[in-house]
């Protein structure tokens, strides 16, 4: 009886699950992203050449990060994949970032996978002020090639089974107490961030999100 019922609530589940793809026709985001909050002096995320893409100079001394989101309640969250590339001009790094957010957009918890400034692929996890846990990719970055990351959260699992795969290899596969249940919102971010005034080119392309309905 209870295999029985395990069962029909893992058909119920699925049911339940919503699959939003975007692949940035058109000229302007579609109105799920915002673009304009992560804006910066100079810097507008913005539909080019078939891809959200965030190209400029930063204007600010110091550091600068301007993104471009998409947001939904964190209990609903199963999976994101994309693919993010870094273009030749970008001097800071910049990648595809999933956190989870309080009220005024602040952090409590996030997971990047990036291109650095010195063309090394890398992920990062950071929790509250916690040291983080980092390391690189071998399959490397080069300067304008696609980069396919794919996020996916294991609910099943206590605590949830975060799975963060990037240009075909799992980086990360582990349990993940934060997202046990999270208030407030998961947020996926392109982003570019810079040190200096500095330029920055990022894209973000064949976007998939999947998430349950309340």
């Amino acid at each position: 009886f209870l295999h029985a019922q395990t069962w029909q609530t893992r058909i119920r589940d699925h049911a339940r699950l919503v699959k939003w793809t975007d692949g940035f026709a058109g000229k302007l985001p579609r109105p799920e992203w915002d673009v304009q909050s992560g804006a910066r002096n100079g810097v507008e995320p913005r539909l080019m050449d078939g891809a959200l893409r965030i190209r400029g100079t930063h204007q600010d001394t110091g550091e600068s990060t301007t993104r471009a989101t998409r947001k939904l309640r964190a209990l609903h969250f199963r999976a994101c994949s994309a693919s993010f590339e870094v273009g030749p001009e970008q001097r800071g790094d910049g990648g595809l970032m999933l956190s989870l957010e309080g009220r005024g957009g602040r952090a409590t918890w996030q997971f990047r996978v990036y291109r650095g400034a010195e063309g090394q692929l890398r992920w990062l996890m950071q929790q509250g002020t916690a040291e983080p846990a980092r390391g690189t990719v071998p399959a490397g970055a080069a300067a304008g090639v696609p980069v396919p990351v794919r996020f996916e959260l294991d609910r099943e699992q206590n605590p949830p089974l975060l799975t963060v795969t990037a240009a075909g290899e799992t980086v990360f596969s582990e349990g993940v107490s934060t997202l046990r249940s999270p208030t407030g919102d998961l947020v996926i971010s392109l982003y570019a961030r810079t040190l200096n005034a500095l330029p920055v080119d990022v894209a973000l392309d064949d976007f998939e999100l999947v998430y349950s309905l309340p």
